[in-house]
Order: C-alpha cells, then sequence, then structure tokens
C-alpha cells in the first residue's frame, strides 16, 4: 500500500508478506501453502527505506496500481492509522498462507481501514485478496 502526501510527494510504503521471506527450498513454500511457516510480518516505512521500492528499481518492475484513492483526512493521521495497522497484524501472530491470508489480505484490510471504503473488485488471480485480516485478529477501526 502506497501512502503519499499529495502536496509535498512525502510517500510511505506499508506491506506484509511471510514470517520466512525467502521461499527458497521445498519445504519453505510447503510451509508457506499450509500455514505452517509463521506468521504475517507487516513493515512500514518511507519510500526510500522500503524493500519494494529497492526491488522495484533492481528488476525494473511496474508495480500494479489496483485503485488510487484521496482521503480527507491529515496526513499525519493517515501515516500513524497505517503504522498501527501494521503493528497490530505482527502482534496479532495471524498465520501466513500463501493461497488465501498473505501479503494481498493485508493490502485489501489496510485499504478499507485507511479509507473507510470497500476493497476495490479486481481482476485476474489475486489469492487471498478478500480475507479481512480484522477478523483474524488485527486491530481494526
Amino acid at each position: 500500500v502506497v501512502i503519499t502526501n499529495p502536496e509535498t510527494g512525502e510517500t510511505y510504503i506499508s506491506r506484509a508478506g511471510p514470517q520466512q521471506p525467502g521461499l527458497v527450498n521445498t519445504e519453505e513454500v510447503v510451509q508457506a501453502i499450509t500455514g505452517t511457516g509463521g506468521a504475517i510480518r507487516a513493515a512500514f516505512a518511507e519510500e526510500s527505506a522500503s524493500t519494494d521500492t529497492r526491488i522495484v528499481e533492481r528488476d525494473g518492475l511496474e508495480p500494479r496500481d489496483l485503485a488510487s484513492t484521496e482521503v480527507d483526512t491529515d496526513f499525519e493521521e493517515v501515516v500513524e492509522s497505517a503504522r498501527d495497522f501494521a503493528d497490530s497484524v505482527n502482534e496479532a501472530e495471524i498465520t501466513y498462507r500463501l493461497g488465501d491470508q498473505n501479503s494481498n489480505s493485508y493490502a485489501g484490510t489496510q485499504y478499507e481501514q485507511l479509507t473507510g471504503e470497500d476493497r476495490p473488485a479486481v481482476t485476474g488471480y489475486l489469492p487471498g485478496y478478500g480475507n479481512d485480516l480484522c477478523e483474524q485478529g488485527a486491530a481494526c477501526e
């Protein structure tokens, strides 16, 4: 989730992934699929410090923009809310499952928390996107 101040351009990235981020061997992949590899781990950082930013730049990737929404809230409040949500996901120790409870679940839930709107409909395969992490123990407003 990319959070940008339209006046200053100040940008933060809120993301999540598996506790074991590598998924480099068969055992780690099986654990991610079955939910035995640990919890979802969230991170919140300025854009320049985000792992995602470095990977996108390094690999020349084009991020997928599912929705752009402007909220009528003080930017610092949005940043605080996003950071609090990331912390609550980490504290809840929500099991990471590759197919249905994952980074897509995190992004969709955080979108709803920050905007007060339903998550946008998506086309194509986006596993876990409809899963609400509030129902799994994340602190939600």
